[in-house]
């Protein structure tokens, strides 16, 4: 009987379905080789170790998050989030989860179901101005101006050296046609860092919108210097 399994064992291995490594190999021991591969490139065999971890163990948390994580990468939103879930399933209050799972909606266009994510990751974590940064971008997604800019101040008052909030209440009031708020946020994010390059490129929009042509220039070729490929800039200055 014990012949026969290693038997088995020697032939599957041979045939590809089980690795001679995996045989042994633990699903954490798995899935952490899974992120290290994927962190060198090499996808597919990320994701082969993945699928081996879970197929080891169905509650292999690491392994969900890094094949979810792999599969919102390349556009897989649906099966990216099918992994959230079960991960979200075992560890219901995991906020990295729930944020890769929102960010996965958010992809979609699905902005309520972005927001409601990001609302409980900020309920796990009510002192980190990122979950307000995050939930701002959704709420300016879905229109939402007046949310994003509350959350944007509620990342300042957390952080006020915090210059992805500044600039997103910047896209705000530009949205809300309100230049010279737009250009405040922005002056205050360059303050802050002057080598903030969508900063710079924000700026010169703001300047354009007020008719200060030369000015906009100035920023956005700034922009470009510190970031070439700053697309906004570029899309900008024309």
């Amino acid at each position: 009987m014990v012949r026969s399994v290693v038997s088995g064992l020697l032939v599957l291995t041979y045939l590809g379905v089980v690795g001679a490594a995996d045989v042994h190999e633990s699903a954490e021991a798995l899935a952490t080789r899974g992120d290290e591969r994927a962190a060198r490139g090499d996808i597919q065999s990320a994701v082969d170790d993945y699928a081996n971890a879970i197929k080891k163990d169905r509650r292999c948390e690491k392994a969900y998050l890094g094949r979810g994580l792999l599969r919102a990468r390349f556009g897989q939103f649906d099966a990216a989030i099918e992994d959230y879930n079960r991960l979200i399933q075992l560890k219901p209050r995991m906020r990295e989860a729930l944020i890769a799972r929102g960010l996965a909606h958010q992809n979609k266009d699905d902005y309520a179901k972005a927001i409601a994510d990001f609302t409980k990751a900020i309920d796990l974590a009510k002192d980190d101005p990122s979950g307000y940064d995050t939930r701002a971008n959704a709420r300016f997604l879905s229109g939402e101006l007046e949310g994003a800019l509350a959350d944007c101040r509620q990342a300042l008052k957390l952080d006020p050296r915090n210059v992805d909030a500044l600039c997103m209440s910047a896209l705000a009031f530009e949205r809300k046609r309100n230049f010279a708020a737009a250009f405040d946020a922005c002056d205050s994010a360059i303050a802050i860092d002057p080598n903030y390059s969508f900063g710079y490129a924000l700026r010169g929009a703001q300047r354009l919108s007020m008719y200060d042509v030369d000015a906009a220039i100035r920023d956005e070729n700034r922009a470009i210097e510190l970031s070439p490929s700053n697309s906004y800039a570029f899309a900008v200055r024309g």
